[in-house]
């Protein structure tokens, strides 16, 4: 490579899940580095630069049942719970 690391970094909105990579090292990501100690450092380092990503673009999380809502996939959802026997999601409106 060009000598710049590769990772791959993802998190959910509360910080209680944590999927970090060395992908120059383990191209296949078999081992989650996210509780190792070793890289507490660095995991630190990309929290905060992705903390930082997603206050200048404005983005916040939000509740999945909300983001299906808002985002205007509430039919898109309930198609796929068909496939996995299911309940839809109620839309706000339908809950009145």
């Amino acid at each position: 490579m060009n000598g710049a690391a590769y990772y791959t970094f993802v998190r959910n909105g509360k910080r209680k899940q944590t999927i970090f990579f060395d992908n120059d090292a383990e191209p296949y990501q078999l081992n989650n580095l996210a509780d190792n100690p070793k890289h507490s450092h660095l995991q630190a380092k990309l929290n905060a630069k992705l903390d930082q990503k997603l206050k200048d673009c404005g983005y916040h999380f939000r509740p999945w049942r909300q983001m299906v809502q808002e985002d205007h996939f509430l039919k898109t959802w309930n198609k796929s719970q068909t496939f996995f026997h299911r309940k839809p999601l109620i839309s706000s409106s339908e809950e009145g």
